[in-house]
This record gives structure tokens, sequence and C-alpha cells, in this order.
């Protein structure tokens, strides 16, 4: 009975030679294990195994005919790479380095605002409305509109300088102007005459928009599948382009 469980292990470790089980068949050709070899490592860098964050590496590799296991770990302020002879145990190579945390801190969101609005050439008080104040972890991108203007700023949140500008025009509604209202019944009138245009409208665009010098409305709005979409001119309510689309 004896004779067989010896035969038994006998295979085994053979089996797992052949097989590549790492750990095993480096036990079968008398080589340091993967635990035994990560523990000749803490012990040649003095660190204690729950003082360990990260095992990074822990490779049997051959170097030039020798087998030596190659360990790396990280702590709180080291990284380590040991490299042992995982015949022998004796380490072959060492080395440790502080791992390097960033000093940069990121300015405050008041700081960076105050900047943006420095960059731009307007005080604080002619800020009519924030609509974005957002930190990615590399910039402050701001968003804010004074009586005549929208601006986008980003600013970097290390060095504070603009990485980024826009500035555009509020165009505000006058008595030169047809009106919002006026430019949606011109719209409806005409796209009445195309298809059977009927019951509720639900708009999905009505601004005032201006390109080329050209102050215009964009109204768009569906109606029984069929989405519509006009340029209407502000101040005369001429029609500048029209498309009618129906879903697929």
């Amino acid at each position: 009975m004896k004779k067989t469980v010896r035969l038994f292990m006998v295979f085994g470790l053979v089996a797992a030679f052949f097989l590549g089980d790492p750990l095993t068949a480096s036990a079968a050709k008398g080589l340091l294990g993967k635990e035994k070899a990560k523990a000749i490592a803490l012990q040649e860098a003095g660190v204690k195994k729950s003082s360990v964050k990260r095992w990074t590496k822990a490779k049997l590799k051959n170097d030039s005919g020798i087998k030596e296991w190659d360990i790396e770990f990280q702590t709180d302020k080291y990284k380590y790479e040991v490299e042992i002879n995982a015949r022998t145990g004796r380490i072959d190579d060492f080395e440790m380095r502080r791992i390097k945390k960033s000093s940069r801190k990121a300015i405050s969101e008041k700081k960076a605002k105050n900047i943006a609005l420095k960059t731009v050439g307007i005080k604080s008080s002619s800020v009519k409305k924030w609509t974005k104040m957002k930190f990615d972890g590399k910039e402050w991108e701001f968003k804010f509109q004074t009586k005549s203007h929208k601006y986008e700023v980003d600013i970097n949140a290390y060095t504070g300088k603009a990485n980024d500008i826009e500035k555009e025009r509020i165009h505000k509604s006058s008595a030169k102007y047809i009106g919002i209202s006026k430019a949606k019944a011109v719209a409806i009138k005409h796209a009445k005459k195309h298809r059977a245009v009927s019951g509720k409208v639900r708009y999905t665009k009505a601004k005032l928009d201006k390109d080329d010098g050209v102050v215009f409305y964009e109204i768009e709005f569906k109606n029984k599948g069929v989405e519509y979409e006009y340029e209407i001119h502000a101040k005369t309510g001429r029609i500048l382009e029209w498309d009618i689309d129906e879903d697929d």
C-alpha cells in the first residue's frame, strides 16, 4: 500500500513537471517555490509582508541558463525589484526606488474663477449667470454670461493659465425682429401647404441665430412622424431655408 502511494506521488511530480505547473514543477526540479522566493525578497528588503501594498511581479525566468525568480512589489513609499537565484536563494540583484508623489496642488475654484474673469477682462459683478463650473482633474471649465456675451474659459488647474477661451455675442430680440411666435407661424403656414399638418405640433428648436451677418430664427418641429426645419429671416420673415423629412 505504501509503495502504491509513493508511486502516485512520484507520478504526480513528474506530471506536474511536464504539464507546466510552475510552482510544483519548480519543487520537482529542486528550485525555490514562489512563496519562498517572496519571503527571501522581503527579508532582503527589510519589509514585513503586511506592509506590502501590491505584488507587481513574481515570475520564474531563465537568464543565460540560470533559473531566477524576478520579484517586484510596492509599499506606501517604495518600489522593490529583487532577482533571486532559484536554486540557491542567493540575491543576484536588488533595487529600491522611492515612489514620487506629485506635490502639485490644484488651484481652488474661487481662484480659477477670478483668473477666468481677468482673462476675458470683466468684473464678477458683470456676470449675470454661471452656467458651468467643472473640475476634471486637469482643468477648471467655466461657462458664464454677461448682459451682452457668453463666455467659455478653461483654466489649467495647476499653472493657472487659460487653455481655451470662447466669446459669443448674445443676440437679443427687439422691435426690428419679427419674434419667435411670428417665426413659428410662418413655418407652420408654409408646412401646411406641403404636408397635412394638423393637431399638436412638437417644437424641438426655436431660437434666434446669426450666420455671416444674417440674423434668423431656427424653427424645428415634428408632426405625425414628419420633421420640419426652417430658417426664417429675423427682420423680414422670409424663409431662407426649409426641409421636410419623414421619419424612417
